[in-house]
């Protein structure tokens, strides 16, 4: 085999190498695609989290739904400046 022979087998072995751990790894992003996916499908049709006081940790509030009661305080309003308001 002549040099240019070996480099172009080299160079079409080393990208078919390349090509097959690009495979590997969209599978991998699909396992873990359907995982979130399943997550999110099951934080959809979950009731929602009602928080009372003190709000729950992210770990169970991440992805969910959460139900909040209370009165506005118009004493401790803020009013942000340079923002469109009244219209």
């Amino acid at each position: 085999m002549r040099p240019r022979d070996v480099l172009g087998l080299v160079a079409a072995l080393v990208m078919a190498a390349v090509c097959v751990r690009l495979g590997l790894w969209q599978i991998a992003r699909l396992h873990e695609k359907q995982a979130l996916n399943a997550t999110l499908r099951a934080a959809e049709h979950a009731p929602p989290l009602a928080v009372a006081g003190e709000p729950p940790p992210l770990a169970v509030a991440r992805e969910r739904s959460l139900e909040v009661r209370g009165t506005f305080d118009e004493a401790h309003q803020i009013l942000l400046a340079g923002r469109a308001h009244g219209g």
